[in-house]
């Protein structure tokens, strides 16, 4: 499978995430797709991601962070929740996208950080 049809099925799996996402009454935003090298490297430095610059997802176009709205029409990230009360929030919606290919992998469930707004494929 040439990069061009990993891209054009990783898409394709966000648009059925986000078809996903609104079928269950949530609301979601695009946040980060692609990233340059020099925001890779600072995101890094912060210890807000642990791939090094020229590694990343993002900067392979493999990658996207979502903005979520709940059922309640309240922003996720603005309701403090424990990261115990985040996960079950989150699970349903992390579950489908690993579902939809053996391929995608949700942030929510990394080991290496906790990084629940996250929807990744990792071929």
């Amino acid at each position: 499978m040439s990069y061009s049809d990993k891209q054009w099925d990783f898409l394709r799996n966000v648009g059925s995430l986000i078809s996903y996402i609104g079928m269950i009454g949530w609301k979601a935003t695009g946040g980060d797709l692609l990233r340059s090298y020099a925001e890779q490297q600072r995101k890094y430095d912060a210890g807000l991601s642990k791939a090094k610059p020229g590694t990343g997802r993002h900067e392979k176009k493999m990658a996207i962070d979502l903005n979520f709205w709940d059922e309640s029409g309240d922003y996720v990230p603005g309701l403090n929740l424990t990261q115990e009360d985040l996960i079950k929030k989150m699970k349903p919606i992390a579950d489908y996208w690993e579902g939809l290919s053996e391929n995608n992998c949700a942030g929510l469930y990394f080991e290496s950080i906790f990084d629940p707004y996250h929807f990744e494929r990792m071929d």
